[in-house]
């Protein structure tokens, strides 16, 4: 479930556009628009924010940027008057895990799981362990548990997160769903006095869960 353009609808169909939308679909469409309006030629890629000069007196910012190539850098002459950071991404960062000397397998962070990677360990029967109760520990485990056993697959994580599900939430419009949504929003006002009694009755109603909880 996802938001799209009003100009540039995602799918033809209101089912097709309410529907759960895969990530290579979101990703395929994104560069659909792009092309659609002829933005790519506004793209920078390749490259890092060195540094941005900011002008409060004029509210102007100038940006210096760095190829990730060659390394040159390249001064963005043109004032830019909103310098918007728009990014998701960051630096890996690996837990120090003791006698990691004498660890015979291998540590990976998740966002060096590629394609290959992730056939390996299935077609070498590997036994993994996803450390972390988050987004992209969540996707790793998604992506193994219907193509390995139980027992290789282990998920580590310090506390239990509640989720919702938002497919029934959102996209299920029948009689009984409406009713189950309305009663789930009351909750959520419940939740301000009796914030325990509020998640009992959320999970009861069965938009929420927890891990191992279906």
């Amino acid at each position: 479930w996802s938001v799209q353009f009003k100009d540039f609808l995602y799918g033809r169909s209101f089912e097709e556009r309410s529907s759960r939308i895969p990530g290579k679909h979101l990703h395929d469409y994104m560069r659909s628009f792009a092309d659609n309006f002829d933005l790519r030629k506004y793209f920078v890629l390749n490259s890092t924010v060195v540094q941005i000069e900011s002008d409060s007196s004029k509210r102007k910012a100038v940006l210096q940027v760095a190829s990730t190539i060659d390394g040159s850098v390249v001064q963005q002459t043109e004032p830019f008057d909103m310098v918007i950071f728009a990014s998701l991404a960051g630096k890996p960062v690996i837990p120090i895990i003791g006698n990691e000397s004498e660890f015979g397998g291998e540590t990976l962070h998740a966002s060096a799981l590629s394609q290959d990677k992730w056939k390996q360990l299935i077609e070498e029967n590997k036994k993994v362990v996803v450390v972390g109760g988050s987004k992209s520990s969540c996707d790793t485990v998604l992506s193994f548990v219907d193509y390995v056993p139980d027992e290789n697959i282990i998920w580590l994580y310090r506390r239990p997160y509640h989720f919702m599900k938002y497919e029934d939430f959102c996209h299920n419009r029948d009689f009984i769903h409406k009713i189950g949504g309305l009663l789930h929003l009351l909750c959520f006002s419940l939740a301000a006095l009796a914030p325990a009694l509020a998640w009992r009755l959320m999970m009861w109603l069965g938009f929420t869960y927890t891990y191992d909880m279906k």
